[in-house]
């Protein structure tokens, strides 16, 4: 090689051919590594950042390589949360107020109103009635038919058995408002 080459140090075109093209990753960062190890410390108790991934079955291997590049991989962080068990609305955005799906059609669009697959309306409204029947005699209630409809309508809003607080407010508004 001569001197002139190795005083300009100009790379060889050779490089350039043989490099192998890598995907464009995704530059969005939910969280970075020290925060997303702060988070799953705290749930699952541990002190040490290798053993609170153990604890949710990340590889250590994979946990060495978030360490090295100071950032994580989100499709196996959330394939391990949700594998443990865990919110991943608590655990990306705990300090935010999220929406949810309010209706049973929302819900059914989305896929995440399994329980109620596959039932006819009438099917429903029977299963919602099955589990207000003994609230109201409980709270010795006798409702109206419109008063019971919006019992059933908010039964079938809820999702695990939680309803958003602005489908719960609506359907109190809706409550007082046939109450008038």
């Amino acid at each position: 090689m001569s001197n002139d080459s190795k005083n300009n140090k100009n790379p060889s075109v050779d490089a350039n051919l043989n490099s192998t093209p890598m995907p464009d990753e995704n530059k969005t960062e939910f969280l970075d590594f020290d925060t997303c190890m702060a988070r799953l410390r705290a749930i699952s108790g541990e002190s040490r950042d290798s053993k609170a991934a153990a604890y949710f079955a990340i590889p250590y291997s994979t946990y060495s390589n978030w360490f090295r590049r100071g950032r994580v991989s989100c499709g196996t962080l959330v394939q391990a949360l949700l594998a443990h068990g865990t919110s991943l609305d608590q655990f990306f955005a705990p300090q935010q107020h999220l929406t949810y799906p309010t209706g049973l059609a929302e819900s059914q669009a989305l896929g995440i109103a399994e329980e109620f697959n596959g039932l006819s309306q009438v099917q429903l409204a029977l299963k919602a009635m099955a589990r207000i029947e003994p609230l109201l005699r409980e709270l010795n209630l006798d409702l109206s038919e419109s008063e019971k409809e919006l019992l059933i309508e908010t039964y079938l809003g809820q999702r695990n058995e939680v309803v958003s607080l602005n489908f719960a407010l609506r359907q109190v508004a809706k409550a007082l408002d046939h109450k008038q």
